[in-house]
């Protein structure tokens, strides 16, 4: 907390702050009797320190490790960790990524949706300058996108979106792993300081996923997109470098 604040003004920002914590529980079903215990589980977290994200690819592997990055390659600018490499978005996939845009499940994870047609997917990828985006493949098959937007140069931050669009690639730690290879060209790369994601409230699963990449909670927007036709939550979450050196030192 700001230690300019005064006292006066610590103890209300705490109170808007646990207001917003407790609301955001009940939303997600947690019943009010559960709120002692949660309290109870915060204490402990303070007591005993920040815990340390795991930094698996998935269930049951291997600690991701930015020694086993390989950079370059047949393709310029691709960067190659196992089996998965992200490299810089091919025009020529944008058919692919258009199909994947047409399922309501993909866009339904989206705070601010992507295009759906083709056109405008050039426009959007390829002719808007704060956004840059890369293709991902697993072994040389495309199945998802992963880029920043809102790139800020001066503040050296960026928002971060991505999508597993083949259904068959979803739930084997691609995804995870491609945000690994990014966050290595974002931070190690293009030195960046910050990146950001907004996730809706209702995809706890990817809320999830960044966590364990060392992406922490910053606030909550309250009925900040639309799902279906009604307001939902919006969170936010971000990563600093200073995190990422930590979780991953070279």
């Amino acid at each position: 907390m700001d230690p300019q604040l005064t006292q006066v003004q610590q103890t209300e920002m705490l109170k808007l702050v646990t207001q917003s914590f407790c609301r955001e529980l009940i939303n997600f079903g947690v019943p009010k009797t559960s709120l002692p215990t949660i309290a109870s589980e915060v204490l402990d977290y303070v007591m005993n320190g920040r815990e340390r994200p795991s930094l698996t690819s998935d269930q049951g592997a291997s600690p991701l490790n930015r020694s086993e990055i390989v950079e370059g390659g047949i393709f310029k600018d691709s960067i190659k960790y196992g089996d998965i490499v992200i490299r810089p978005l091919d025009i020529d996939h944008l058919s692919t990524v258009a199909i994947w845009l047409e399922t309501t499940d993909v866009q339904r994870h989206f705070a601010a949706p992507f295009p759906t047609s083709l056109e405008d997917l050039v426009e959007y990828f390829f002719n808007t300058p704060s956004h840059s985006y890369f293709g991902i493949y697993y072994e040389d098959a495309f199945v998802g996108i992963i880029g920043g937007e809102q790139i800020d140069y001066r503040l050296r931050r960026v928002e971060m979106k991505k999508l597993i669009g083949d259904r068959d690639y979803r739930g084997h730690g691609i995804g995870k792993t491609a945000t690994f290879l990014w966050l290595h060209h974002v931070f190690n790369q293009q030195k960046f300081n910050k990146v950001f994601i907004y996730s809706l409230d209702t995809n706890l699963r990817n809320i999830n996923l960044n966590n364990q990449l060392g992406f922490d909670l910053e606030g909550i927007l309250f009925e900040d997109a639309m799902l279906d036709g009604e307001y939902c939550d919006v969170a936010r979450m971000g990563l600093l470098k200073s995190m990422w050196d930590e979780l991953f030192p070279d």
